[in-house]
């Protein structure tokens, strides 16, 4: 049941008075009906709490978390940074703090290079129903995403 198991039953034949046992064991069981309730609802929270705070908000934990929920069997949800997949040179260009081309890479200025979007979900196309995004389970995974990001952090999901 969890981390605190009582046996309730036990529990009341120990705790009476030796005198009472033999015939108010059952009438003792059925008084501890409020206690066993609150009981089971504390053991239940504690469980969830448990569940809730095995993941954070490191790439991993919530890659992790959303292919426990979503994808258990394949597990193909990445979660990356969204400058990861920007492969910027960083250099220093002149006075003029204009974009410079050196070769085939583009510079771009400091400003631009910080305005990335965050984080990216990607999610496998077999999501997609005939061509066609699912928007409850999108949904879904939204709530999920939001509920274990930081506050001001963006994200972008994309499928692939």
């Amino acid at each position: 049941m969890g981390k605190y198991i009582i046996d309730w039953l036990k529990f009341v034949r120990e705790y009476l008075p030796s005198v009472l046992r033999t015939n108010f064991v059952d009438l003792a069981y059925v008084l501890l009906q409020g206690i066993r309730d609150t009981w089971f609802r504390f053991s239940e929270h504690i469980n969830e709490t448990d569940k809730v705070l095995r993941y954070n908000s490191q790439y991993s934990n919530m890659q992790r978390l959303l292919n426990d929920l979503y994808d258990s069997n394949n597990r193909h949800i990445k979660v990356y940074d969204g400058a990861a997949e920007n492969n910027f040179l960083l250099a220093y260009p002149n006075e003029e703090l204009k974009t410079i081309e050196i070769g085939f890479e583009v510079v771009y200025q400091m400003s631009e290079y910080m305005s990335y979007e965050g984080f990216i979900v990607e999610l496998p196309n077999a999501f997609k129903t005939n061509g066609v995004v699912d928007k409850d389970l999108e949904d879904k995974i939204k709530r999920t995403v939001d509920n274990y990001k930081f506050a001001s952090t963006k994200y972008t999901i994309i499928y692939k």
